[in-house]
């Protein structure tokens, strides 16, 4: 449904009261409704009572209604003025003309005077559709104007907001002005490159004179924005929700800026717990992520985080490189449920590496010299994993924990052979063990046996001495089966305790 103005449409009716009007067809020079309105389209009317002589008799209406082809008939949908005090004329018998015409409010509304309008009322604008040419169906042109006042804002187009009170009810939606996506398309297949509902081509330009401080495209200054679809920034086509592209301009992607508050914050919705700050005061940098993923991704440039051109507390430097230059301490909330890690590093499947080229996957370089103040150390020691405690709600048995476990020797897979695999290598300096009991193969620890004893302490002498000799045997403490002292000795070259 359109509204549409044609010249010269005009018709005569014998209808009589106040309803729909019946068309007998065209006055003689002048095209009928059917060929100047269309079907189903709106069309300001008026209605003009003539005598037998074609001459006015004083009854009148103009207004706006609908016309139908089929019985050729216009409603009178809204009266705008009549000679019967501006309500639909009660028509008697007799002709009536009925034309298109354009009202006096309808000129004061379209604003085709060179003077500033004022439209008041609910306006439609629905021009007709065109079937060649590329013309806009609304422009505004705004004129060149001089010397306009000083220091006085001129705004070229205002949409006002008003106070609108509506029935007491909950309203799912309330828009104040919309535009609606426009749908394109073509008799034979075509392409649009780019395509927007709504563009701003650029931002206010200086003319002559003119120094512009601060100059916006869009300027949102007050109230909350909501992007309910893909944003790019300097990318025509976004792929992830914010999309940033600077292209090879030497400007900064994002920037943050922040003073007592924080200058960014990531956080899942609805959740208390489980976000990531980063502000600019001392210690700002808060992770607990407890209930959500964050990624910070760099394949060739750097995230850091610090003063600019200063030391920087953590760096992500290109694809392989951490770097922290000041102690990183996590201290997690304790959690009530679930069986979340604390640290987990999982390691890529990586293909095509580089032939006879080791790579480590988790590198721990301790190899720097740090240098202390003149004293006696008592311990020093450069990597230490505490022990955990574990408890429960109720009396329960974890049947084997560790606080380091190491689940099995490196596994040959596709066209690999492993000369030499090994859960655990210590590549030179002595080991020590602490603890009271050690278990091999599987088998539970028990307690060292003593070198010399009875059958008691796990071993039965062939002698009566207290010396262990080659032909003792050894029980394990508990067990039933009797080792040699030769047996042992080559279990321990096995482990590697003693050289082959």
């Amino acid at each position: 449904m359109a509204l549409v103005f044609k010249d010269r449409v005009q018709e005569t009716t014998a209808t009589t009261g106040v309803g729909t009007l019946t068309l007998a067809g065209a006055v003689a020079g002048f095209q009928s409704f059917t060929s100047g309105i269309g079907d189903g389209n709106l069309v300001d009317y008026c209605i003009e009572a003539v005598d037998s002589n074609g001459n006015p008799t004083g009854d009148w209406e103009t207004g706006q209604g609908t016309y139908t082809v089929s019985g050729t008939t216009l409603s009178r949908t809204t009266v705008y003025g009549s000679s019967n005090g501006n309500a639909a004329v009660n028509l008697s018998a007799g002709t009536k003309r009925v034309f298109c015409t354009l009202p006096d409010n309808r000129v004061s509304q379209i604003g085709y005077l060179d003077t500033t309008q004022t439209w008041t009322g609910v306006n439609a604008f629905s021009p007709t559709a065109r079937s060649s040419g590329s013309a806009s169906w609304l422009s505004f042109n705004g004129p060149a104007d001089t010397g306009l006042t000083a220091s006085t804002e001129s705004i070229g187009v205002v949409f006002a907001g008003s106070t609108r009170q509506w029935a007491t009810g909950a309203l799912a939606t309330q828009r104040s002005h919309v535009l609606k996506a426009s749908t394109i398309a073509f008799v034979g297949t075509s392409t649009v490159t780019t395509a927007a509902t709504l563009a701003i081509e650029a931002a206010p330009i200086a003319g002559t004179n003119a120094t512009i401080t601060n100059s916006y495209a869009l300027w949102v200054q007050g109230g909350n924005s909501l992007f309910a679809a893909k944003v790019g920034v300097g990318a025509s086509a976004p792929t992830q929700s914010l999309y940033v592209d600077v292209g090879a301009t030497a400007v900064d992607g994002i920037y943050l800026s922040g003073s007592s508050n924080p200058a960014f914050v990531l956080r899942n919705a609805g959740v208390t717990k489980g976000y990531w700050t980063i502000a600019t005061t001392a210690g700002s940098f808060f992770n607990d992520s407890v209930l959500n993923d964050i990624v910070f991704r760099a394949e060739s440039a750097r995230i850091l985080f610090g003063s600019p051109g200063g030391n920087s507390s953590l760096v992500v430097n290109g694809m392989n490189n951490i770097i922290a230059n000041v102690p990183i301490t996590t201290n997690l909330a304790a959690r009530t449920s679930g069986s979340p890690s604390v640290l987990t590093i999982s390691t890529p499947a990586d293909t095509t590496l580089t032939a006879s080229v080791e790579s480590i996957s988790v590198n721990l370089n301790c190899s720097a010299t740090r240098q202390f103040s003149t004293g006696a150390l008592t311990t020093q020691r450069e990597c230490v994993i505490q022990a955990p405690t574990y408890a429960f709600v109720g009396a329960s048995t974890i049947t084997s924990a560790a606080t380091l476990a190491i689940t099995n020797a490196p596994q040959a897979s596709t066209n690999a052979t492993i000369t030499n695999a090994y859960a655990l290598w210590v590549q030179a300096g002595a080991v020590r063990f602490d603890g009271t009991k050690a278990g091999f193969f599987g088998v539970a620890p028990v307690v060292k046996p003593a070198t010399t004893g009875t059958g008691a302490t796990g071993y039965t002498q062939n002698t009566s001495a207290n010396t262990v000799v080659a032909e003792s045997t050894f029980t394990g403490n508990s067990g039933s089966t009797a080792y040699t002292i030769s047996d042992v000795v080559l279990a321990l070259k096995q482990l590697g305790f003693l050289t082959a």
